[in-house]
């Protein structure tokens, strides 16, 4: 058994993330909608690197159709950087309520200033 966290949880946090991020110029952050749920909940796509951007230096991911509703062109998708990849998903059953805790946490950690 764990503490709840729900649907609204999660926007709180990525809101309050969103806005840090502004002011963090040594991480790059991008978050955008990927698809919307059957309950037409948000689930949304996180880029997170130390790499500065280089905006015209740099490509952006190209447009998938079907997906991205929000992305009316590339100029809103997140830049390339040609690193490895990880892919991390959290809550995908209802009942995994620990994993957005873990989540969570994960994202204060990408996204510290001051942390190696």
């Amino acid at each position: 058994m764990s503490e709840p966290y729900s649907y609204l949880d999660l926007q709180k946090k990525l809101a309050i993330i969103d806005k840090k991020s502004i002011l963090n110029l040594d991480i790059y952050y991008h978050r955008e909608l990927l698809c919307y749920s059957k309950e037409g909940r948000r689930v949304d796509i996180i880029t997170i690197t130390s790499a500065p951007v280089k905006a015209n230096k740099m490509k952006r991911e190209k447009k998938i159709p079907g997906l991205f509703p929000e992305s009316f062109d590339s100029d809103q998708r997140p830049y390339k950087f040609g690193k490895q990849v990880n892919f991390i998903s959290a809550r995908v059953h209802p009942g995994e309520v620990p994993s957005s805790h873990v989540m969570d946490s994960l994202l204060d950690f990408l996204t510290a200033k001051n942390d190696a």
